[in-house]
């Protein structure tokens, strides 16, 4: 609580005062402040499909397309359970290794 607390800015701090657990607090800051990511997604999901190799370097090339790709991964698992990013995770894992071969 105490680390919640000292890390929110000085205003949010009174409504923070009903609440008497670190998870009340931050289930609450959550909900009042949580966004949705539907826009970035969708700017993801197209900056990904055409993205271009251009002049760039493979280095280049691939770090700013892994750029992109992790944090479109981090928003589409964001609501997904524990068991439904095991099982995305075992499907990204299938792709993987029949695109390997």
């Amino acid at each position: 609580m105490a680390w919640i607390i000292s890390s929110v800015d000085p205003h949010i701090v009174f409504n923070l005062q009903p609440f008497n657990t670190a998870t009340k607090m931050r289930a609450y800051l959550k909900k009042i402040y949580s966004q949705n990511n539907t826009t970035r997604r969708f700017q993801l999901e197209h900056e990904i499909v055409i993205f271009q190799w251009d002049s760039l370097s493979i280095f280049e090339f691939y770090y700013q397309f892994m750029n992109r790709w992790v944090e479109y991964i981090d928003i589409v698992y964001e609501d997904l359970s524990n068991e439904g990013q095991i099982a995305a995770q075992q499907v990204h894992e299938t792709m993987v290794i029949k695109l390997a071969f």
